[in-house]
């Protein structure tokens, strides 16, 4: 960064250090041994040395980590390429290229989060529908056990949430993948928040109503299904478009679980181009239209109910 932007200045006192390493597997010693020897004679050939100053990656602490004193010989034309390649200083035309290439990742990335927002919200419909019928329904101890993970799940950040369940849990022997992680985490989360809004569409009908229904001669299952749940429904339709909507946009935060998804492609292109503004407007364009449906169809059910 220092390098690609003149504002920038390195100091003159070490602030740090990165080391490379390359994984091998226990089982294959021989290979490790190899590549060993290889690294070996590229340092004393001053190959490797070649390689890093072609990226501008010479510097002091290798030096003395390789044993090499010698001054540079070599001009950073790898360096200087990538530089020339990036989207600093590029004009309307060469930026909208760019967009053009790298829009396809965007894409595969808005369908992936597509995918884990839809299968969340299924989980959190479900869920919400169980804990519901638990504490409107369910005996003393059921309703404590409801209200208590509620409060649990409602008191502590998503975040926190979802590296449990992906990083925590394997300990225990239960592991997911990202992509199942991210929607349990996601579902579980958003389904504690549908269990409130349905609860509260169930207590806005009056009791009266249900009252007639059993004078009417209704069964309680009856009595809900033909009068209590249509309304609350109704009620509850405007809250739930807008949790869904917020789990679209929350749908940014698996991306500390490694799941690659819309925000992590933007985060990843717009770094590599040093162009966050154009990324972050194309990012925010695609999460708006992956929940405009969701808000069409919700408004004509709205009218239609």
């Amino acid at each position: 960064y220092s390098s690609v932007d003149p504002r920038f200045k390195i100091l003159p006192i070490p602030i740090g250090a990165i080391t490379y390493g390359i994984a091998i597997s226990k089982k294959n010693p021989l290979l490790l041994k190899k590549i060993n020897h290889a690294l070996q004679e590229m340092i004393e050939s001053g190959e490797l040395k070649e390689i890093y100053e072609h990226w501008a990656l010479w510097n002091a602490a290798t030096a003395q980590l390789f044993n090499d004193l010698s001054p540079t010989r070599t001009r950073p034309l790898e360096f200087e390429n990538f530089k020339n390649n990036l989207n600093i200083n590029k004009g309307l035309s060469e930026k909208f290229d760019i967009y053009l290439k790298t829009f396809p990742i965007l894409l595969k990335a808005a369908l992936k989060t597509i995918q884990v927002s839809f299968l969340a919200m299924l989980v959190a419909i479900l869920g919400g529908l169980v804990l519901v019928s638990a504490r409107v329904y369910g005996g003393t101890l059921l309703r404590s056990a409801v209200i208590f993970f509620i409060e649990i799940t409602r008191g502590t950040p998503l975040i926190l949430q979802l590296f449990f369940i992906f990083y925590a849990l394997p300990g225990l022997g239960i592991e997911f993948t990202p992509f199942w992680a991210a929607v349990l985490g996601l579902g579980i989360n958003y389904s504690v928040q549908e269990c409130e809004i349905y609860r509260s569409g169930l207590l806005s009908v009056h009791k009266n109503q249900l009252e007639a229904a059993k004078l009417l001669g209704m069964s309680s299952w009856q009595s809900f299904w033909f009068v209590q749940a249509p309304q609350s429904l109704r009620i509850s339709l405007p809250p739930m478009t807008t949790d869904f909507i917020a789990l679209i946009k929350d749908s940014s935060l698996v991306s500390v679980i490694t799941m690659v998804e819309l925000t992590k492609s933007y985060s990843t292109l717009a770094s590599t181009y040093y162009d966050y503004i154009g990324f972050a407007v194309i990012a925010a364009i695609l999460y708006m239209l992956m929940g405009m449906p969701l808000v069409l169809f919700s408004k004509k059910l709205e009218k239609s109910w």
